[in-house]
């Protein structure tokens, strides 16, 4: 077993499955950091403090949410399954590949954005990090594709949107 720590996520990646956990780091620092406000007097800290941390831990929840209803949506070969999700856990396929370089990501998005009338410009760069794809014998396939970003086109929405364009240019790499 391996432990992976995302921005929102806590990932257990296992020799078949993944377990994808809502990080609860977040809510541990509302209850430490509280009690430290509240003694010294700053109140008036509490609800932005809260706000910002609660946040933080909604949106490894909205990217399991997101991830599982985008599969359920479209079965997409370049897509790695996910199973099951109840927001602050999904479980999901455990594919092996290797990690695509930034070139080889700067290519990928430059034909996505070919295909794709250039909307894949309006997503949250962070989407297209090396981190979230692999490379195999099947072409490219997308573990990380769960959304919480405020962008204009979510990442989800766009892979449903263009999903048999994205189908061929994952395919031919």
């Amino acid at each position: 077993m391996k432990i992976v720590r995302g921005s929102a996520r806590i990932v257990l990646l296992f020799e078949n499955f993944v377990l994808k956990f809502a990080s609860i780091t977040p809510l541990w620092g509302i209850v430490k950091e509280t009690p430290v406000l509240v003694f010294r007097g700053r109140w008036k800290f509490i609800p932005n403090m809260t706000s910002r941390k609660w946040y933080w831990f909604m949106k490894g929840i909205r990217q399991n949410i997101t991830e599982r209803r985008c599969w359920k949506s479209c079965h997409e070969s370049f897509l790695v399954p996910t199973y099951f999700s109840l927001g602050f856990i999904s479980i999901q396929k455990r594919e092996k590949g290797e990690e695509p370089t930034w070139e080889e990501m700067n290519k990928l998005v430059n034909k996505m954005g070919s295909v794709t009338k250039n909307q894949v410009y309006t997503i949250d760069p962070h989407c297209f990090s090396p981190k979230n794809f692999l490379r195999n014998n099947s072409g490219y396939r997308v573990f990380d594709y769960g959304d919480a970003s405020y962008q204009p086109l979510r990442f989800t929405e766009y892979i449903l949107r263009w999903r048999k364009e994205l189908s061929e240019v994952f395919r031919a790499g």
